[in-house]
């Protein structure tokens, strides 16, 4: 985008900030703004251990969980929403509380799993039990087995430490608006699958509620991520924050809009999901608020006309026959960024009638 401004207007002052919501890209956008980053052990959605990262920046360990056990990390199936498990979540918690910090933000996003948080509870030493007092293993196909959840870690060095959830999902447990039903499906997950993961998560809320006295299907927010997020709110008291509003004020986008004459911003794929808190419809909120024109481009569009945007443009729709919107995205962003721009210059400059104005020379 910056390329394709610039080819219009070279002389134009460029801030470029990329942003997050909480979900996949999280980790990069903190480390550009100066988080270092630090390696860890954490285990992948299917359980497997493997090398992770979370960040730190000042007082605040960051973890995001689309890297540590996210979608991208398998091909999704019925077999996989099933097996999808939260464990390593839990292990990167532990290892961020061992760094000293006194918060720790866990951004939601990109999830594989659906076990309302089951496995990083295990993965940070809780125990669970099934209504006649045994312990069991509370894996995905154990979940509607679980009847009590006691805390098992010998060494809570980090139980004092804040614990913030970003989520860009404000969807409630269950229900036909809840994680299985509706974020299944993304999942892999069929229709038996879909009926399957909502009545372990059922069972399991029941006894989340049994054992910490909260009901998971009271917390706002709490099917996201396939109720990761409730099961860190009754369990370990996290505050659930909106994702995309809490990165864009870490990140300083405020400052940043409020000297600005125009906003370029874009996603994948614009459609009814961006319009429920994603980080592109917040950024053009808050440009609004700040007086400044805010315009889109996205991979595709699927919107009622242009959203919170002046304008919006999408790759789909601007690649010539000869090109591939993946393969060419990048010449394509390039060009449309400086068709965008001439229309933009054109609104703020109009041209003289008659006149061979040229654009490159404001």
């Amino acid at each position: 985008m910056a390329a394709g401004v610039l080819q219009v207007l070279p002389a134009a002052r460029l801030v470029i900030r990329p942003v997050a919501d909480g979900g996949e890209g999280t980790l990069d956008t903190l480390h550009v703004r100066g988080a270092s980053l630090i390696d860890i052990q954490a285990a992948d959605a299917l359980g497997v251990p493997k090398e992770a990262q979370i960040a730190r920046w000042q007082e605040t360990a960051y973890i995001e969980l689309a890297t540590i056990c996210g979608i991208e990390q398998l091909s999704p199936t019925a077999t996989t929403a099933q097996a999808a498990t939260s464990v390593g979540l839990g292990q990167a918690i532990l290892a961020a509380g061992q760094l000293g910090v006194s918060r720790i933000v866990v951004t939601l996003g990109g999830s594989a799993s659906t076990d309302g948080g089951a496995g990083l509870l295990a993965g940070l030493g809780f125990h669970f039990h099934d209504e006649s007092g045994r312990r069991i293993i509370a894996v995905p196909e154990k979940l509607d087995e679980v009847w009590s959840i006691t805390p098992g870690l010998e060494n809570a060095e980090w139980s004092g430490t804040e614990l913030v959830v970003a989520s860009d999902v404000d969807s409630p447990l269950l229900g036909s608006q809840g994680a299985a039903l509706v974020f299944g499906p993304q999942k892999g997950a069929d229709p038996a699958t879909v009926s399957i993961l909502e009545s372990r998560l059922t069972r399991w809320s029941q006894a989340l509620h049994r054992s910490f006295g909260v009901d998971p299907q009271a917390v706002p927010g709490g099917g996201a991520a396939g109720g990761i997020a409730a099961g860190l709110h009754v369990a370990l008291g996290a505050k659930i924050v909106p994702g995309a509003d809490y990165m864009l004020e870490l990140l300083g986008l405020g400052g940043d809009l409020n000297s600005a004459h125009w906003v370029l911003t874009g996603e994948g794929s614009l459609d009814a999901q961006s319009l429920a808190g994603k980080a592109p419809v917040r950024v053009a909120e808050l440009a609004r608020e700040a007086k400044v024109p805010s315009w889109a481009i996205a991979g595709r569009l699927d919107l009622e006309g242009n959203g919170p945007f002046e304008r919006v443009a999408s790759l789909t729709e601007a690649a010539r026959p000869d090109e591939d919107t993946f393969a060419d995205a990048a010449k394509i962003l390039t060009r449309v960024a400086a068709s965008m721009t001439i229309q933009w210059a054109d609104d703020r400059w109009p041209r003289p009638t008659g006149s061979a104005f040229s654009l490159t020379a404001l």
